[in-house]
This record gives structure tokens, sequence and C-alpha cells, in this order.
């Protein structure tokens, strides 16, 4: 019998076999100038994954290209963010200006219609508010400094604003028609009746002692008297009447009135200094 033969061995040995003769053919071949078979044959095998690996670099290539891509729109789209957030606030600056100017426009072309053509209305700048839900004094950015005094006359191209309560040299407190501390001299505009009109520290006014024969309407226009140590200017617009009712005890009506100045919304006021 024939010794028993290890067939790993002997898979080795055809392999280094095969080697050899690819190598022999291959040194032949190319002295002579001739592909090798062993090299086609290694090319053949190898081309698919030649092929697999370039697609893959492409891949890769393009993949990246893409990413860089998007890194630089997004980029762009941020500062394009930035620029438009810019050109937005700048819109409404030039918004708030024309606002502005528009309000101080309003003013000049009502100081014209006051007495003396409104030399002594000085124009001030609300910057402050008291923070209540009435709303009774405001702050404004002008003082003793320039001319203004207690007691002197506060008001709007809407209407009447209020009186100068306290002064400092570079500002004043002004108290507002709504406080119940206030009270104003009113005339009905259509009729000529009069009474008194008086803050009562919410968001209307009262005008009472009218007289129980007075002919008052809802929708009246209710403007200054001209009576009193204040307010002495007459015809300016204090508010509307909403509705009137009588008083059966004294026999004299109450009308209840609209301000005609929002106070919510107050920005710039004219203070008559004489």
């Amino acid at each position: 019998m024939f010794p028993r033969v290890d067939r790993n061995l002997v898979r080795l040995l055809l392999a280094l076999l095969i080697v050899v003769l690819l190598a022999a053919g291959h040194r032949r071949a190319t002295s002579a100038g001739e592909e090798s078979l062993g090299a086609t044959i290694v090319a053949v095998t190898l081309s698919p994954f030649q092929q697999t690996l370039v697609s893959s670099a492409r891949m890769l290539e393009n993949a990246w290209g893409i990413v860089r891509e998007i890194r630089t729109l997004y980029a762009e789209n941020q500062r394009l963010r930035a620029r438009v957030e810019q050109l937005e606030q700048r819109v409404n600056i030039l918004n708030e200006r024309a606002l502005e100017n528009q309000r101080l426009r309003e003013m000049l072309r009502f100081r014209e219609t006051l007495p003396r053509s409104g030399e002594n209305a000085l124009a001030a700048t609300v910057i402050g508010v008291k923070p209540t839900n009435a709303f009774n004094t405001i702050t404004v950015d002008r003082g003793a400094n320039d001319g203004v005094q207690a007691q002197q006359m506060v008001l709007t191209p809407r209407g009447l604003v209020g009186q100068v309560r306290v002064v400092t040299p570079n500002t004043a407190t002004v108290l507002l028609i709504t406080d119940l501390t206030s009270g104003v001299g009113g005339r009905v505009q259509r009729t000529g009746w009069r009474g008194v009109v008086r803050g009562t520290a919410g968001p209307l006014l009262e005008m009472t002692y009218i007289p129980k024969e007075a002919d008052v309407r809802r929708g009246d226009l209710v403007v200054t008297s001209g009576v009193g140590s204040i307010f002495q200017v007459k015809g300016i617009v204090i508010g509307k009447v909403e509705n009137v009712r009588l008083d059966e005890n004294i026999s004299v009506k109450t009308a209840t009135v609209r301000p005609a100045v929002d106070f919510r919304r107050l920005e710039e006021v004219l203070v008559l200094t004489q």
C-alpha cells in the first residue's frame, strides 16, 4: 500500500506549481514582447474590482463635492438672512421716522390755528407714563429751562391732554384730564351749553352740572369753554358725548364723554407756555 498523502499539502504544491508556470510564461512572453497568460488572467480577475474601486472613488468625490456645495449654500443663506434682517430693521426705522414726521407736520399745522399763531406752543416728547391702568400722568422732555411752568395747558392736534403739574429743570409731569382731580370747563359745541368735565380715573370723562333743559345728545362734540384760570383757550376739543342721564335729585344732567385723545398712544404734545 502507498502511504497516505495530506490533501492540504497537495493543494499547496499545485498552487506553487501554477504560480511558477505563470511566472515562467510571463518572463518568456515579456522577453518576446508578448502579453503573458498570467498577466492576462490577473488582469481579467482584477478588472471587476478595479471598476468597483474607481466607481466608489468617483461616488465619494461627487458626494464630497455635494457636501462642499451644501456648506457653501448654507453660509450664503445665513449671510442673506442677516442682510434681510438688517434691511427689515432699516425699513422699520424709516417707517418710524416717516410717522414721526407726519405727526410733527400735523403739530405744526395745529400750532397755526392757536391764538397768536401758536407762538407760545412748545413741542415736547413723551418720555414716561405713570404705570397704572388709568394712565393719569405722563412725563415730557421739556422743563423749566424751556420755559415750562406748573398749570400750563398741554394738548395735541386731536385734543386736550391736561395740565403741567410738576416741573424740573429738564422735564415736566403732566396731569391728564382723566385724573380724578382734574376739572375742565366744557361747552357743547353744537348748542353752547356749558358744564364741568371731570376725570373718572378710567378711560371716560363726565361732564357735570349741565342744566336740566340743556340740549345735549349722543355724538355732540365737547370743547373747552375758556372759563377758568388754567384752560383759558377756547374751542380745544375734549371729546364726544356717549350718553346723557338726568339726575332727578338736583335737576341737572350728566354726560359721559369719550376723550378725543388716546392717552395710551401719546408720543408728542404741545405745551402752551403762556
